[in-house]
């Protein structure tokens, strides 16, 4: 089932009122449509942990969001080139939530990803040298790289992220997120607000039984 995130909210309004929502509800739609974007990047952080533990490291595409022609900027105080990142991506394991970042007409080229602080500890070895590919770290809101790319003619790169939540992604824009997840989400949201409904309350008596 495809659905928008303010579809989701409205699921979780009848949740609380047992039915039909009525105009004079005293929850507010779009604080629910934050939790909802909350509650999946909580859940997909959670499912990608749980394939890591059974061997498993893809990602689904819906979550992957492709940037296209983002500039290569020079840090003149650091004497490195960077790339600025647009949006807030997910913080998993070995930064995967940066998922891919290459020339923009040469995805095969991909640049590799090293750990902050590597550079310094490789830089007199030959394990600095990637058998001649660049490398790239993360810090912040920034990716340095460790040559300077747009000097050598890479000025603009192609970025793709994981992100649960994409930013433009509107409210009554298709969410591209799993119809696994919709009914986890929706008691996530519950969860977060705080609220115990009826049904819930069932299910927790036929639980125990």
């Amino acid at each position: 089932m495809i659905t928008t995130k303010r579809q989701l909210a409205e699921q979780v309004l009848r949740r609380i009122s047992g039915g039909d929502v009525s105009d004079g509800s005293e929850y507010d739609i779009r604080e629910i449509i934050r939790f909802i974007e909350q509650a999946v990047n909580a859940l997909v952080k959670s499912n990608f942990y749980a394939s890591l533990k059974v061997g498993e490291t893809s990602i689904g595409p819906q979550y992957i969001s492709t940037f296209r022609s983002l500039p290569v900027e020079f840090d003149t105080e650091l004497d490195l080139a960077y790339l600025n990142i647009p949006c807030t991506y997910l913080d998993l394991p070995d930064d995967r939530g940066v998922y891919h970042i290459s020339p923009m007409k040469e995805q095969h080229n991909a640049f590799v990803p090293v750990r902050n602080g590597s550079a310094t500890l490789f830089s007199h070895s030959e394990a600095n040298n990637l058998e001649g590919r660049i490398g790239y770290w993360l810090e912040q809101n920034r990716v340095y790289f460790n040559q300077n790319i747009a000097a050598d003619g890479c000025d603009k790169v192609l970025l793709k992220l994981v992100v649960a939540s994409p930013e433009n992604c509107g409210d009554d824009d298709l969410y591209p997120i799993g119809s696994d997840l919709e009914l986890p989400v929706i008691q996530k949201v519950l969860e977060i607000m705080g609220i115990t409904t009826e049904t819930d309350d069932v299910n927790d008596k036929k639980n125990k039984k």
